[in-house]
Order: C-alpha cells, then sequence, then structure tokens
C-alpha cells in the first residue's frame, strides 16, 4: 500500500536549439535584413532623383517664366551684338547680348498704375539682364560650370513727348552700378561648339532661348553644330508683347 506522501516525478525534457542550427538561422536572417535594407536603400534613391528631378524642372520652369515675363513688359531692347558691362560678385564683366545675353528696359510705374516721369520727357526704367556665363567670371571659382545671372540697373532715360515709352536716348552700356545676382547656379552646357555660341536669340521682335535640362545637367542647346541631346522640344521662343521701337 502506497504511503500518501510518496509521489511520482515525472521529467518531461524539451529538445533546444543547438549551435549550427543557430547559426544558420543567423545566416538567413541576416541574408534577409540585408536584402531589406538594399531594397529600402534602393527606394531612398530612387526617390531623392525624382525629387532632385522635379526640382530641377520647376527650376528650370521657374527661370524661364521670369525670365518670359521681363521680356514681355519690355519698352526697349537690346540687338544682338552689344557690348554690356555688369556687376558680378568679383568685380564687373563685360557680356555680348544675343550670345550671353538678354538686356531690356522694362517701365517703372507707381502705385496706381501710371508710367513715372521725372520730366517730361524722361522715363523711368529698370534695366533687366540676363547672362549665361562661367562661374569662374562670376566668383572666380574655376569649377568649369556656367551660371544664369539676373541684373537689375535703375535709369531715366529720355523718351518721346508723345509717348512715354519710346527711348529716344541712347541705351546705356555700363550696368556696373546695378545689382547682379544668381537666378540658376551650376549649369553644365556643352562646349561651344557642341551649343553653338548663342543661348539667347534676338531677330526682330522674338527672343528665341534655350534652357534644357537632362539628368543633372542643364544644357543650352544650339541652332547648330552637333548636339547631343534633343532639345527641340524643350525649345522657348518668347514674343516681345510691349515690345517698341
Amino acid at each position: 500500500m502506497m504511503n500518501k506522501n510518496n509521489f511520482v516525478v515525472k521529467t518531461i525534457h524539451y529538445k533546444g536549439i543547438n549551435l549550427t542550427e543557430l547559426l544558420v538561422t543567423l545566416v538567413i536572417t541576416s541574408l534577409l535584413l540585408i536584402g531589406s535594407i538594399d531594397m529600402m536603400s534602393y527606394m531612398f534613391r530612387q526617390n531623392a532623383n525624382f525629387n532632385n528631378d522635379i526640382s530641377m524642372k520647376q527650376s528650370k520652369m521657374i527661370s524661364i517664366e521670369r525670365i518670359k515675363t521681363k521680356i514681355r513688359e519690355a519698352a526697349d531692347v537690346y540687338s544682338n551684338g552689344t557690348s554690356l558691362k555688369i556687376p558680378s560678385q568679383s568685380g564687373s564683366l563685360t557680356v555680348t547680348t544675343g550670345s550671353r545675353a538678354l538686356a531690356a528696359f522694362v517701365p517703372v510705374f507707381d502705385s496706381s498704375g501710371n508710367v513715372v516721369q521725372p520730366t517730361g520727357t524722361t522715363t523711368s526704367f529698370l534695366g533687366i539682364a540676363f547672362s549665361i556665363i562661367t562661374e569662374s567670371q562670376w566668383d572666380g571659382i574655376n569649377s568649369g560650370k556656367y551660371v544664369l545671372i539676373e541684373t537689375n540697373y535703375s535709369v531715366n532715360l529720355a523718351v518721346s513727348s508723345t509717348d512715354a515709352l519710346t527711348i529716344t536716348g541712347t541705351l546705356p552700356s555700363d550696368w556696373s552700378s546695378g545689382t547682379s545676382y544668381l537666378i540658376a547656379k551650376n549649369l553644365s552646357p556643352a562646349n561651344l561648339t557642341t551649343m553653338g555660341t548663342q543661348a539667347f536669340n534676338v531677330q526682330g521682335n522674338i527672343v528665341s532661348f534655350a534652357f534644357v535640362p537632362a539628368n543633372n545637367v542643364i544644357y543650352f542647346g544650339s541652332t547648330s553644330g552637333v548636339a547631343n541631346i534633343d532639345d527641340r522640344a524643350n525649345l522657348n521662343t518668347v514674343n516681345f508683347r510691349n515690345y517698341r521701337r
């Protein structure tokens, strides 16, 4: 007869994970993690490239619209081949309109919308010049890149007694007392042989210019010579709406 204080102990054995199985599990887990990290890294790179591309296109369109707006407001514009002295970060430099620069005069209006005329035969104008120059000309940095600069220059010019927007005097060629600043930097145009010699071109009352992004490059197209990208779909032609001579 069994004593009530006696009891039976039943031992249950659980099978554990040995070292080999642990190592195999760690290797498989590591491979999965590496794959996940690579996939996430790729997705982040793709997203960054997409955002950069969108930002570049937006920058292009903003610059184009800025140039178009000033041209359409112009009362007069410099013809091709005019030497224009403008201020730069490192001093001043000379640009040639129709090649590396486009310059126009926009009339100044008061808060009531009237043309500002200091005298009966002069009108206040804001000169607007857009210039494409090498970065070394702008600030002395020898990067091999180009920059797009806007120069503003305020001046009173002689006008017709019957038309406050018809400039009768000689257009000034020295704008060195104006103010220049970058509106686009690190442009990488092709060499002169590829893009021709003109980024801006004035023919009659039409201004043509190309402002084309390709990957991380902004390229100024050519109407002659060999072009390394097809920029025809991106060529922008601007008409002067208030253009007068």
